[in-house]
């Protein structure tokens, strides 16, 4: 049994935010990349899952389940699990119980939200496993739980996650900007008919503009190269004088309709990969090594001694 997590977690600060995209879907999963919940938590879970096997002994679960932190405890979990809803309460209770451990430092009044993997039982056939949920569906499903969060008093207005939802920010990259990504991979097409990518990109921004970005397309260097040059090109979307440095990011979809990126994020290369923009932003004197952004990533760990630089990911404006 596994309880790890799925998504990198967002910090709602309003502010020098770690992972704050102005639109964005929910990452991908990261089951084997680390957990919000301690080896002395997960018997806890265990012991609902059994209980449920006594009704059902066929039971297995493969389930996300949704929440929302703040001060260093969650104050809402979402488990979705409709057929079996005592279980479901069960995991809930449990995890509610449980210390919040992010991946970075969560400062007091911050609300993180993020997703668990819950695995009880065997591994699910090909024909037993369900299809992946659409990314409609997941944005709704985030909407639900942010409300109910809210109705139960454990989110505030105030919270920078219920202002976004309440009042959206126009969608970035813009159409235009898309225009600019959609080009390069039409050049890229002309040495590699039938290239489709769909791949999440990181960015540092700071005073209205993008300073470093980072994303992997290592079948394609040249469409990565000219995707990069681009983006370092864009106005930030993060316009308040009051928004620091944010490291952020959007998907990318070329070649195809919007999907989910091809493999499961991990969480240790994730933060890995985020620690080394923001060391590679301090080496390049874009930020101060006090830098809020950098700050968080080292009192958790998460910076490593020599991280290697991010692929392609320079330049300054």
């Amino acid at each position: 049994m596994t309880a790890g997590l799925v998504s990198l977690t967002v910090l709602s600060t309003g502010c020098a935010s770690v992972n704050a995209p102005p639109k964005t879907r929910p990452q991908t999963s990261a089951p084997n990349g680390g957990s919000f919940l301690t080896a002395r938590d997960q018997p806890k879970l265990q012991a609902c899952y059994a209980d449920a096997k006594l009704r059902d002994p066929s039971l297995s679960v493969h389930t996300v389940a949704l929440f929302f932190a703040r001060d260093g405890r969650f104050v809402f979990v979402d488990v979705e699990l409709p057929e079996t809803p005592a279980l479901a309460r069960c995991l809930s209770n449990e995890i509610l119980g449980s210390p919040y451990q992010g991946p970075v430092t969560q400062g007091s009044g911050v609300v993180a939200s993020g997703g668990l993997r819950i695995d009880l039982g065997p591994p699910l056939t090909d024909a037993e496993r369900q299809p992946r949920p659409t990314l409609a569906e997941m944005r709704a499903r985030h909407r639900r739980v942010t409300l109910a969060a809210l109705q139960q008093g454990v989110l505030r207005e105030s919270d920078p996650i219920l202002r976004e939802l309440r009042n959206p920010p126009p969608p970035w990259p813009t159409l235009e900007m898309r225009v600019e990504l959609d080009a390069c991979h039409e050049d890229a097409l002309k040495s590699q008919p039938g290239l489709e990518v769909h791949r999440d990109v990181i960015y540092l921004t700071r005073g209205g503009k993008v300073l470093l970005a980072d994303v992997s397309i290592p079948e394609a260097p040249e469409l990565q190269r000219c995707v990069l040059e681009r983006i370092r090109q864009w106005p930030s979307p993060f316009f308040e004088p009051s928004a620091g440095t944010v490291l952020s990011g959007f998907f990318i979809d070329l070649g195809g309709p919007e999907q989910l990126p091809e493999k499961p994020a991990i969480l240790s290369a994730e933060l890995e990969r985020r620690s080394a923009l923001a060391l590679r932003a301090l080496e390049l004197r874009m930020i101060a090594a006090d830098d809020p952004v950098l700050q968080r990533f080292k009192s958790n760990g998460a910076t490593p001694g020599h991280a290697a630089r991010p692929g392609e990911a320079s330049g300054a404006h």
